[in-house]
């Protein structure tokens, strides 16, 4: 049996499309926000201290402590010999070469991320879904956040 072709357009002009043996009515899309990215770049920034700190703790920990910690996180596999170990403490040493402190590290992670976020297209819009119903559209808009737009989808 053929696949049906469902498409639609966005605010933007742009056509999304959708090919499939199940019949679709509707399709959801939404925008990105940049303040809530700007956001969970701000809130990352203690997950990323955090990780800085294990890099240092392994950078500063002798071969045998690295292989304690491995078994405590029940990587009994990588304990087995002093690669894994000693691949963990040159890793660490790097990274404490490159950014010196874990909040160095975690100012670097938000740097990025910032960059990042200034170089993105917000007004592009990305595809949440394709349903066929429009209750399940309308479930599915209101998981997808305030800029969820419902689409028709035409099949070709």
């Amino acid at each position: 049996m053929p696949k049906t072709v469902y498409t639609a357009i966005d605010a933007n002009g742009v056509e999304h499309t959708r090919k499939t043996d199940r019949t679709y009515t509707h399709t959801v899309v939404f925008q990105r926000s940049k303040d809530s990215a700007i956001t969970r770049a701000n809130e990352d920034v203690a997950h990323n201290t955090k990780h800085a700190r294990e890099q240092f703790h392994h950078a500063a920990a002798t071969i045998e402590e690295n292989k304690g910690f491995l078994r405590a996180k029940r990587c009994d596999i990588l304990c087995r010999d002093d690669v894994y170990a000693t691949k963990m403490q040159t890793e660490g040493k790097g990274f404490v070469a490159k950014y010196g402190t874990p909040e160095g590290y975690a100012a670097a992670k938000l740097a990025e991320a910032l960059a990042a976020i200034e170089a993105t297209d917000w007004t592009v819009w990305h595809n949440a879904g394709w349903c066929g119903r429009h209750d399940l559209a309308l479930k599915l808009a209101a998981q997808s956040g305030p800029s969820a737009v419902i689409l028709p989808a035409t099949a070709k």
